[in-house]
């Protein structure tokens, strides 16, 4: 896609991305987010991930904000 595309060229210190599996059937969705974290964790950038699902959430660790709060979560 072209917005990993930038990515890769960009090499930017923090990736946001703000509900980026939300439009996807299930199974595009499962394979897409395997892809998407692979490559970030190949390309070595921090991540900030906005999601309402947490199955999109990846194994390790994450936090989530609870009443303006950040908890750390386990997966």
């Amino acid at each position: 896609s072209r917005g990993l595309g930038d990515v890769y060229k960009r090499q930017p210190k923090l990736l946001l991305l703000d509900e980026p599996f939300s439009k996807l059937d299930e199974q595009l969705r499962q394979g897409f987010r395997e892809f998407v974290y692979s490559q970030i964790k190949a390309m070595n950038i921090p991540a900030i991930l906005v999601t309402h699902d947490q199955q999109d959430c990846p194994a390790g660790q994450f936090y989530a904000l609870q009443k303006a709060m950040f908890e750390e979560k386990a997966v």
